[in-house]
This record gives structure tokens, C-alpha cells and sequence, in this order.
């Protein structure tokens, strides 16, 4: 519920260098995703929410992204939320 993203695609999941940029766009598993969007698909409880967003790719980069999510409950517990990314 904190932005925290396990797994991604295979696309960006890329092993990470030592380049913050090169890792911006392409290591984005396992990463603290806190921004607005992020935190708002973690811990709403609605049946889904849709958003839109600015992807930051690094190097001043950004790409216009729509983003679905529905949480997850377990016996009755907010545990989070899955979503998907998707470009425009």
C-alpha cells in the first residue's frame, strides 16, 4: 500500500547498472513507487480506479501513461493493490 512494485514486465526488469538513467527506464521492478499515482493504486478500495500520468523514463524523458488498478483483499484485509500501466 506504500508504492512498493515486486515484478514487472519483462521489458523493465532489466539487472541494474550503474547508470541512474539507463535504471530509470529500465529497472523498474522492486522499487518504491510513492508518487501520487502510485500510492493512489496501493490503497484505494474502490471496485477500480483509472489514471493517467507522466512516466518518468530519466534522463528528462517522460512518457504519458494511462494506469488501471483494483485492491486486494485478504479474508476481508486491505493488502494493496495490482496495476496495470499502459501507454496513450
Amino acid at each position: 500500500m506504500r508504492g512498493y512494485l515486486p515484478t514487472h514486465n519483462l521489458k523493465f526488469s532489466l539487472p541494474q547498472r550503474d547508470d541512474v538513467v539507463w535504471n530509470m527506464a529500465n529497472c523498474r521492478n522492486r522499487r518504491m513507487f510513492n508518487d501520487r499515482t502510485g500510492l493512489a493504486a496501493g490503497s484505494h478500495t474502490k471496485k477500480f480506479l483509472l489514471q493517467t500520468y507522466r512516466r518518468d523514463m530519466g534522463g528528462g524523458e517522460f512518457v504519458l501513461m494511462k494506469d488501471a488498478s483494483a485492491p486486494i483483499f485478504v479474508q476481508g484485509r486491505h493488502w494493496g493493490g495490482v496495476r496495470i500501466g499502459y501507454r496513450v
